[in-house]
């Protein structure tokens, strides 16, 4: 748990001292990770349940297909520009 809370930064206001980090979200927080990549999907979960509702896990596949879609596009770009070679 300790290891979780410092990796992503949330900790309760009694545990800054003893964790000794700068948190950058409060508890309670509900963070929604993606299962296969472990990136995050969202930050914000109780909000959006509280704007999206039942179709709050609609939202959050959507917003994984699209980050999904990025890291695919941009990895290949890296690697694309990685194997061209350059004058300089």
């Amino acid at each position: 748990r300790t290891e979780l809370k410092k990796h992503f930064r949330v900790c309760a206001k009694r545990e800054l001292a003893e964790l000794g980090f700068e948190r950058k979200f409060e508890i309670p927080t509900l963070m929604i990770l993606d299962g296969h990549t472990h990136g995050v999907i969202s930050t914000n979960g109780v909000d959006d349940i509280r704007e999206y509702g039942e179709k709050a896990l609609t939202h959050w596949l959507g917003m994984q297909s699209l980050i999904r879609g990025l890291e695919d596009k941009y990895e290949g770009e890296a690697l694309k520009n990685q194997a061209e070679p350059r004058i300089v």
